[in-house]
């Protein structure tokens, strides 16, 4: 039995513990580093590109990194206010950030009452923190794509169909797939149920219009680089054909952040079952050894903990370990969509949530888990659903700010 806590209890220990991670996140901000690191000094080039190319089609074609133009083009407009601070720069995905949790807070609010607060689950999302904190490409994106899932919502929800909120959904989708392009499949994932939801013929018309619409900007973008992803980033993505094992690792990091966030969204096995699943890990750690399938999970804490001569192995049961907990996420995703058959917007959730994390598998060159966390937004909806105040979940969630604020202070 799950010691249940009182509901607004509950609630202030989550808006507590999102409001201490936005505090550590700029404290930490200054402290991280001289100047840039990682992509930033890359994607932030770009500024430079446009002052050379100006902010046409010869800038898009010579964008540099896979990544969509979104993210020159904010920190081009803002350069006057940020001046290429390292600071004022990275304080705009907190600002950014803050925004994601305000459209989320919105969401859950209109789709169930009294969840609303469970939006601050964002900070239990480990990843949040070096995603907040670095001037990455990703939080632009997401912040634009929080905005359609809003949109979306309201006009699913209120069944409104105004030319406005059309084009308001479109645009914020438009924008948010030419931040990072594996936006695109969510068209496919949420869309369709959206629309299945409506007997009414008149209604799907509006989700048409928004798929449509949303892809203007995208193609313009896709014919002028002659492929998904900018010309001189286009080597990095496609150095091999698929990478099948990026995608099974970015089912395993699902797993661990819906752990995090809401235990109960996993179905409940039954003995058989269990006994599947721990016959299946040795099995997964050989294939690993024997497929050389290696990644550490925290690799600079682990580093430090574990001996050199240690390290391969701990890959290999870790790769092996996420292959197991990935596979029972899909197991749990369909199995709670069975149990809500007339949920659409959950199942066009979920779905969504897997076509990102399919995406994965594309980029070949590199794992990493600033990819998956692309779908955090979707990941808080689904938590909402099985989200319980219990002391169990505040302290998975807790578990997960802590991850996260160590991940962000052993960034080197």
């Amino acid at each position: 039995m799950v010691d249940m806590v009182d509901e607004k209890i509950a609630n202030n220990i989550r808006l507590a513990l999102g409001l201490l991670s936005l505090v550590f996140i700029i404290c930490r901000i200054p402290y991280f580093s001289d100047g840039f690191v990682y992509d930033e000094p890359h994607y932030l080039s770009n500024v430079e590109v446009i002052n050379q190319w100006g902010l046409g089609s010869e800038f898009i074609k010579n964008l540099k990194g896979p990544a969509g133009p979104l993210h020159a083009y904010l920190h081009y407009f803002i350069y006057p206010l940020t001046q290429g601070d390292v600071f004022y720069t990275r304080i705009i995905n907190v600002l950014l950030g803050s925004g994601i949790v305000f459209f989320l807070y919105k969401i859950l609010s209109l789709s169930q009452q009294g969840k609303g607060k469970l939006a601050m689950l964002l900070f239990s999302i480990p990843m949040t923190f070096s995603a907040f904190g670095i001037a990455h490409t990703e939080v632009p994106a997401m912040f634009f794509y929080t905005l359609f899932l809003w949109v979306t919502f309201y006009i699913y929800k209120q069944n409104k169909r105004s030319l406005l909120l059309i084009l308001l959904a479109s645009v914020f989708m438009s924008l948010a797939i030419t931040g990072r392009q594996p936006y695109l499949v969510c068209l496919g994932g949420l869309l369709p149920f959206c629309w299945a939801s409506y007997k009414n013929e008149k209604f799907p018309t509006a989700y048409i219009m928004i798929g449509i619409l949303s892809l203007l900007m995208p193609l313009y973008l896709f014919y002028t680089w002659g492929g998904i992803a900018p010309v001189i980033g286009r080597s990095i993505v496609t150095k091999d054909l698929v990478s099948p094992f990026h995608f099974i690792l970015s089912l395993g990091y699902a797993a661990v952040v819906m752990l995090l966030l809401a235990p109960d969204f996993f179905l409940r096995l039954t003995k058989k079952q269990l006994l599947i699943y721990i016959i299946s890990l040795p099995i997964c750690i050989g294939i690993c050894v024997a497929g050389d399938f290696s990644f550490i999970v925290m690799y600079t804490t682990v580093k430090a903990i574990l001996p050199a001569s240690l390290l391969p192995f701990a890959g290999n049961v870790m790769a092996a370990a996420l292959m197991v907990v990935g596979i029972y996420f899909i197991h749990s995703l369909l199995a709670r969509c069975t149990e809500r058959p007339n949920d659409h917007w959950l199942h066009g959730v979920c779905i969504a949530a897997f076509l990102l994390l399919l995406t994965n598998m594309m980029v070949t060159h590199i794992f990493s888990t600033r990819y998956i966390f692309q779908a955090a937004p979707l990941f808080i909806i689904i938590a909402s659903y099985f989200s319980e105040n219990s002391w169990r979940d505040l302290s998975l969630n807790t578990a997960g700010v802590a991850l996260g604020m160590l991940s962000f202070l052993m960034y080197e």
